[in-house]
């Protein structure tokens, strides 16, 4: 039977145009509370960076890709003393001592770099920079910059480098007494032998008087003769009269020394002016010297070849802590070899002129330093002393005197078995030198 054909449908019924008005309108006022609630979350969220910046304890700004200052945190209004309003779109070169070069390869490495922040009143206060590489609105690359102040850690290094010469000093005070009272004993020694020839000399001399009073007009009588060769002979006038100029020669050796060892301890002790001038390097290596003998008198001879140098601009109350320092360490490290070999080591001391540089090299034969070692003696707190006896701060201290103080550089070089060798390099500044009074 055939099938009957399908009878057509009709066609849905329009909506009314009331219906389709009513669900445009929910459909905008679901946008729009979207929309509402995406700033909310966006001025949120903005709020609570702003919060996070601002309790940072350091200087934190956003820059755009042409290093420009987008957003900033209080702090930065308070250490520049610069008002939001100036610091909006100002290149961040106007406030630091860097370029975006320097930038760029410091978020690369991601390594922090010392700057100089240029403040309102013209001050400049040392920061260290932090530097990390974001994306920004724009899809292109800023970066973010958190700079923290510096001033009270350098001042904390400075004091952190005089207590440490003060407990030198005091390390040094036991050397220095047995320095002194070497040359005092034989002083006293002279002086008391001189004290019992002048008694001799004083009784021949009443005897000879008295012989006289005696004779009168009349030649000596024999017997009185033979009474004055007996009372020479028993005096040994002889002998006084070839050692009293020995002994007074020995006394005044033994002030001479005395006088130099207590000199060089005043002036390596005194606090001076923190101003650099023109030293004489060649005289402050001789006075560290002295000061420290008895550190390595016991261990090793010290040899030196002190060129002809030109007075170099320096703070003379660091540069001599950082001699001391190496020399004392060149002399440990020279003990630990001794005992095995049962003689004294070596340690030489040259200064030389090397191109714009002065140099002060201070070289050991003692047991020298492995390679992963030698990376990182200057690092803060590493040591190879035994516990108790390094703190792992003197290096790291004379490579801040040295390079950041001086704008030098401090270099170690060591060879395992063949001992170590450190360079102080101090750049000649002939205009500087030409000015600055020269230390006497």
């Amino acid at each position: 039977m055939p099938a009957s054909p399908q009878q057509p449908q009709d066609p849905p019924a329009p909506t009314p145009p009331i219906e389709r008005i009513q669900a445009l309108e929910n459909m905008l006022e679901l946008q729009e509370r979207r929309l509402l609630s995406a700033e909310q979350l966006a001025r949120d969220r903005g709020l609570c960076l702003q919060t996070v910046m601002d309790v940072a304890p350091g200087i934190v700004l956003l820059l755009d890709s042409d290093l420009r200052i987008t957003r900033f945190n209080s702090a930065a209004e308070r250490l520049s003393e610069r008002l939001g309003a100036e610091l909006i779109g100002t290149p961040l070169a106007l406030l630091f001592s860097v370029t975006g070069t320097d930038l760029r390869a410091a978020a690369a490495a991601k390594h922090a770099i010392d700057a100089q922040l240029a403040t309102a009143s013209g001050d400049s206060v040392p920061v260290s920079l932090h530097v990390r590489a974001i994306e920004v609105d724009s899809g292109e690359c800023g970066l973010v910059v958190v700079a923290l102040d510096q001033r009270d850690r350098l001042e904390r290094q400075l004091q952190l480098a005089q207590d440490k010469k003060l407990r030198s000093i005091g390390a040094l005070a036991a050397g220095i007494a047995h320095e002194i009272n070497t040359p005092i004993q034989f002083v006293g020694d002279s002086v008391g032998f001189l004290d019992d020839s002048v008694r001799g000399l004083s009784e021949a001399l009443n005897a000879y008087r008295q012989a006289i009073r005696d004779a009168g007009e009349q030649p000596l009588a024999p017997e009185i003769v033979r009474a004055l060769v007996e009372l020479e002979s028993e005096l040994d006038i002889e002998f006084i009269q070839e050692e009293i100029s020995g002994a007074c020669a020995r006394a005044r050796e033994g002030v001479q020394r005395v006088t130099a060892i207590v000199d060089a301890m005043r002036q390596f002790a005194h606090p001076g002016a923190q101003a650099p001038r023109a030293i004489d390097l060649n005289r402050l290596v001789e006075t560290t010297l002295l000061v420290a003998r008895n550190e390595y008198k016991y261990v090793a001879e010290v040899e030196t070849d002190l060129g002809d140098l030109p007075p170099v601009v320096c703070i003379k109350n660091g540069l001599d802590q950082v001699i001391l320092n190496l020399v004392v360490n060149a002399a440990q490290a020279v003990a630990e070899k001794v005992p095995a070999e049962y003689e004294r080591g070596l340690i030489s001391i040259t200064t030389f002129c090397d191109g714009n540089d002065a140099c002060i090299r201070i070289a050991d034969n003692g047991p020298g330093l492995d390679p992963a070692i030698l990376e990182r003696v200057f690092d803060p707190f590493f040591t190879t002393k035994p516990e108790g006896v390094g703190t792992g701060q003197g290096l790291t201290i004379c490579r801040q005197i040295v390079e950041a103080d001086h704008g030098g550089k401090l270099e170690a070089e060591s060879t395992p078995g063949s001992g170590a060798c450190f360079t102080i390099r101090i750049p000649l500044d002939q205009e500087a030198q030409a000015s600055a009074e020269t230390e006497s």
